[in-house]
């Protein structure tokens, strides 16, 4: 896999997940943090 189809593909993910938190943030700011944890932890495994 390339490193641009990575970079895509995370932004793909990424997306997804903060528009998931966008609605947790509004209910609970605990989720929001465990979500930011789970976006780094991707980001770390890429290695891009």
């Amino acid at each position: 896999m390339s490193a641009l189809s990575k970079i895509s593909a995370l932004g793909c993910d990424v997306g997804r997940v903060l528009k998931f938190n966008t609605g947790l943030v509004k209910s609970n700011g605990k989720n929001f943090i465990k979500g930011n944890a789970i976006i780094k932890l991707k980001v770390n495994n890429l290695k891009i």
